[in-house]
Parts: C-alpha cells; structure tokens; sequence
C-alpha cells in the first residue's frame, strides 16, 4: 500500500514538473476588465474558473482584483 502512495505521489511530481509550461502571453487590462473577462477573452476553450486561477499563479496575485494599464501574463489560448 505504501508503495502506490509513494508511486501516486512520484507520478504527480513528475508531471507538474516534467513537462514544459504552456505559452503565455501578455495583456494590458482595460477599464471594465476583469479576470472573468480576460480568461473568457483569451482562454475560449478552457474553463474559466481554472484559466483564472492559472492567470493568478502567473502573475503571483494574491487576489482577484486587477487594475486598468496593469499587465498580465495569461495562457496563450486558441484565441
């Protein structure tokens, strides 16, 4: 049993960190624009809950609240 915990956790290590990271671009904030709005802008096809937490990861905000002329690393999307 210990063995497939250990062997669970290797397995997850080695994809969070194996892999490259996806590209990113950068984005300046409008007036009106939130992370809602941005992650629904650039990431169409993912889900907007998780591409706004990856564009809080990205950029190390600590929060949800964004400002106009701030600029922002988000997962390049199909968009």
């Amino acid at each position: 049993m210990a063995v497939l915990v250990l062997a669970a956790g290797l397995g997850a290590a080695a994809a969070s960190s194996g892999g490259a990271e996806p590209p990113v671009r950068r984005v300046e904030v409008h007036r009106g624009d939130t992370l809602w709005s941005i992650a629904d802008r650039y990431s169409a096809s993912r889900d907007p809950v998780a591409t706004i937490e990856r564009i809080r990861h990205l950029n190390h905000l600590s929060g949800y609240t964004i400002y106009p002329g701030q600029e922002l690393n988000v997962p390049a999307g199909d968009r």
